[in-house]
């Protein structure tokens, strides 16, 4: 009861402070706009200060004039004939929540889920709509899936949605003012900007305290043990997942391969050292941390600590995986890159993570060769350590690869080079690949060799670059020149 009646009492206040900014702005335009009309009533003029105060009074009514709700779907769209089990899990969890089902439900490339309302046609009701994120799904079983889509029905469940609409509109406005402005006055736009950072702090407090409530209806309609495992698995997939967009899926999709993307973050997740780090800082989450003022989120162990006393729910536990909840899992990825894409990704060819070396990284090395082939044509991998340890013979070589002076270029430079051994052992005959999370790697007869990490070792010179020689030695590649011809070469 007490924790309801503060969360209460922190939104009205919240909605105060929403007024209060719209007083601010109409009052301080009703006063810059009275100015030209008190000077012309009196006789006077002074043009430049009338034109000031014309254009700043406008510009502030203009910035919080409000903006039509445009809704723009963030996914595909997920229905209830074409994926039946998720649905029945939605029915459930929102029956025993008491709340009405989301009406539309979409995919999102995330760990992640959400709601939120926005306007039907012509305001005459509330749509609520629900994103669940892609590599959410896979990383959670059922069991945890259900405490999270709990968790969010307590975020309809607390009017939070309805609020959070308002709350939100008023933050665009507040933002647009400032940055309005501030191009127009060094000093006008201070009075929002300080009054803007009081409310984000009120009104996120206002949000973690929104999550506690959410969490606590989670834990008692599952239970704690569910929802705390996955909060855990969301916090350390969230870590991670960004890097594998950009580091393992970013390539082959551009490249035109489509590997399956849940299975891939499942798999890369899986690596050991990856999996040590991302242990290691979640368990750093729950044992504590401090609250930024700004997150809309309570951290990690505060939000474990508040669903500890509450007592078990569902005693049994459904581990099957919750991306087996969608059907044909495969063609909603399509669907989803569709979305992000569109048209383009109807033209990526489907792959498995194990032909990902053969079908992006061999053609791709051969690209590179060739477009830096000049420069790489008297190079051997002998030669790499000696001219990699001397800065003035590797900015020499930079120069000649025509990579641009930057923070950037030592790793382009490394990267290039790293291709040109790749593809000179690939030519040799050895197979490539890159599995999710892994260095990409040259393969023959239980041999493996990994030409990023030769490159990095020949930067500090022969004595680090020396077992990897003797493997180039023993392939009968060391003295070959890194521009030699490859098979996949254009």
């Amino acid at each position: 009861m007490k924790t309801t009646a503060a969360l209460r009492g922190r939104a009205v206040f919240a909605l105060l402070l929403m007024v209060g900014f719209y007083l601010l702005a109409l009052g301080l335009a009703g006063a810059l706009l009275s100015v030209p009309v008190l000077e012309w009533s009196a006789g006077r003029v002074h043009l430049r200060l009338d034109l000031f105060a014309l254009i700043a009074g406008v510009t502030i009514l203009w910035a919080i004039f409000p903006r039509r709700e445009r809704f723009e779907a963030p996914g595909p769209r997920l229905r209830a004939a074409e994926h039946p089990q998720l649905f029945e899990e939605i029915e459930r969890v929102a029956r025993a929540t008491g709340q009405r089902a989301p009406d539309e439900v979409y995919l999102v490339p995330d760990v992640n889920a959400w709601v939120t309302e926005r306007s039907a046609p012509f305001g005459l009701r509330r749509v609520r709509v629900m994103g669940l994120g892609l590599a959410l799904m896979r990383l959670l079983n059922v069991s945890e899936f259900r405490a999270v889509l709990a968790h969010e029905f307590g975020h309809y469940h607390g009017g939070d949605t309805r609020l959070g609409v308002w709350l939100f509109g008023a933050r665009v406005s507040m933002g647009r003012t400032v940055k309005s402005l501030s191009a127009q006055s060094s000093w006008l736009h201070l009075p929002f900007l300080w009054y803007g950072n009081a409310f984000l702090r009120v009104t996120h407090a206002l949000s973690r305290q929104q999550e506690f409530v959410a969490d606590a209806l989670a834990a008692r309609t599952v239970s704690p043990a569910a929802l705390g495992e996955g909060l855990k698995r969301v916090h350390g997939g969230g870590l991670a997942f960004d890097g594998y967009w950009s580091s393992e899926l970013a390539p082959a999709l551009k490249s035109g391969v489509h590997p399956p993307i849940a299975d891939g973050f499942a798999r890369f997740l899986r690596v050991p050292a990856l999996a040590a780090v991302l242990e290691e800082r979640v368990a750093q989450a729950v044992q504590g941390g401090q609250t930024d003022p700004l997150d809309t989120h309570p951290p990690l162990h505060e939000r474990l600590a508040a669903i500890a006393p509450i007592p078990p729910g569902e005693a049994s536990v459904d581990d099957r995986d919750a991306l087996s909840l969608l059907t044909h899992p495969l063609q909603v990825e399509r669907a989803l890159l569709r979305h992000l894409a569109g048209t383009d990704a109807d033209a990526l060819e489907g792959a498995a993570w194990e032909d990902v070396g053969e079908r992006v990284y061999r053609p791709l090395w051969a690209r590179v060769v060739h477009d830096h082939a000049a420069a790489l044509a008297p190079l051997t991998a002998r030669r790499l350590p000696a001219l990699l340890s001397n800065p003035a013979a590797l900015n020499d070589l930079a120069v000649a690869l025509g990579v641009p002076e930057g923070e950037e270029r030592p790793g382009r430079v490394r990267w290039i080079l790293a291709a040109g051994v790749g593809g000179v052992l690939a030519g040799a005959g050895a197979a490539v690949t890159s599995l999710p999370g892994e260095p990409v790697r040259l393969e023959a007869a239980g041999w493996s060799f990994d030409p990023h990490a030769f490159v990095a070792a020949c930067l500090q010179g022969e004595a680090a670059a020396g077992p990897y020689l003797a493997e180039l030695q023993a392939a009968g590649v060391a003295d070959t020149s890194l521009a030699a011809d490859s098979p996949h070469e254009s």
